[in-house]
């Protein structure tokens, strides 16, 4: 009796839509992808939406995407900056840290909160005796938190209460960009420290490896 055929998968919706011409070409990159590089997208996307603004009624329908995309962005620098600066107390052999798993239960945990991921991250720079994150920075984090505690309100309907109807919102737009941008400095801050410690581990690895060579030269006279 013949063996029945394996039902072939189907496609997923986006293997579905393979680019057939260069000109409408998108590319995920699956192994370049970090929370650092997606919240360079999100905030890319936060951008080309605020740049269709043309001061007309209809910009109206723009706002809570905006603000969902752009708090996602900072989210997401805020939790990657957390990762690198744990990696790198790891590489300075800071005691008492969270393995790995034990880092993304509490990323978990911290939830979409974003004065807690500010604070830790914080905690983590004061540590490595680095720059906290700005004071502008800080105010920025606690007002998106009081509009959305849990990364919820600019999703739905009516999910969060604040009074503000008339917004200023290329001042709304340029501070949302400078509070990603200096997040995504102080990610940079943590790769020039965590390039240093490596530099300075190899120069004191082949020093003592010299020292024991002309230690071992000097035993066998």
């Amino acid at each position: 009796m013949p063996k029945p055929e394996t039902p072939r998968k189907a496609p997923s919706l986006l293997e579905a839509l393979r680019a057939r011409r260069d000109e409408d070409l998108i590319v995920r990159w699956r192994d370049r992808e970090t929370d650092g590089t997606l919240a360079e997208a999100y905030a890319e996307a936060a951008r080309r939406l605020a740049s269709s603004f043309a001061s007309q009624p209809y910009d109206d329908q723009i706002l809570l995407p905006f603000l969902f995309v752009y708090r996602h962005a900072i989210e997401l620098d805020l939790k990657h900056a957390i990762r690198e600066a744990v990696a790198l107390r790891r590489m300075a052999a800071h005691r008492e840290l969270p393995s790995a798993v034990e880092l993304e239960t509490k990323l978990r945990r911290y939830g979409h909160r974003l004065l807690v991921l500010g604070d830790k991250l914080d905690e983590h720079l004061q540590a490595l005796d680095l720059e906290r994150t700005p004071a502008a920075t800080r105010r920025v984090l606690r007002g998106l938190n009081d509009l959305d505690l849990n990364g919820t309100g600019f999703r739905y309907a009516n999910a969060f209460e604040d009074g503000a109807t008339h917004i200023d919102f290329p001042r709304l737009a340029a501070l949302l960009d400078e509070t990603h941008r200096m997040l995504a400095a102080t990610d940079d801050m943590l790769d020039y420290a965590a390039e240093g410690y490596r530099i300075a581990m190899d120069e004191a690895a082949q020093y003592e490896s010299e020292l024991r060579a002309e230690f071992e030269a000097y035993e066998s006279y």
